[in-house]
């Protein structure tokens, strides 16, 4: 397995206020530091960030950082942005990362690409069953997304794989961070 990573960096954060969530301090660093060191944790072959803000870029050595034209599109744009640019290298399999979600593990993303071995696309359930990044993407898979609508479409199919194909996790783990009662309320790793 030929691997490339998808961090999607590039949202508004319209409901966190005026403040850049990505580098408000979660556990005495900036929250996008969680998962970038996570993706850097992981063995790739190529690491992606979609980005709307310089702040952003400036925190991911390592990545290459894609610049989203059109960020309030929302991560449709997002995912667009960076598959573009990763089905260009060789890879055969696309790690999906959401830079608000600082508490997965390498033992989850490691369950993932495991479970990817079998299926075109697996992603994540919490506890109560709601299916959602992170998530891992074959080549035909990521080009229809990233072909079509983006965000829209990757949810479409979350929403329709089989419980076989998703990798559940505690609620604790998959605690995305949109608001600043998020952050404030968001569960230790």
């Amino acid at each position: 397995m030929r691997l490339a990573i998808l961090l999607l960096a590039a949202g508004l954060s319209r409901r966190f206020g005026a403040a850049n969530k990505l580098l408000t301090l979660y556990q005495d660093r900036p929250l996008i530091d969680h998962s970038a060191d996570l993706a850097r944790s992981i063995p790739a072959e190529a690491r992606f960030a979609a980005v709307s803000d310089a702040s952003v870029s400036d925190r991911l050595a390592g990545f290459d950082c894609v610049t989203v034209p059109d960020p309030e599109l929302g991560m449709g744009a997002s995912m667009a942005a960076a598959s573009t640019v990763a089905l260009q290298t060789g890879c055969d399999r696309f790690l999906v990362l959401l830079a608000d979600m600082p508490n997965v593990t390498a033992e989850h993303t490691n369950a993932l690409l495991a479970l990817s071995a079998d299926y075109p696309l697996v992603a994540s359930a919490s506890e109560d069953g709601v299916r959602m990044p992170p998530a891992c993407f074959d080549r035909q898979t990521l080009e229809a997304v990233g072909a079509g609508a983006g965000d829209a479409g990757a949810r479409t199919l979350i929403k329709a794989l089989p419980e076989s194909a998703l990798v559940s996790a505690t609620n604790a783990l998959l605690h995305d961070i949109d608001t600043v009662d998020d952050l404030q309320a968001s569960p230790a790793r």
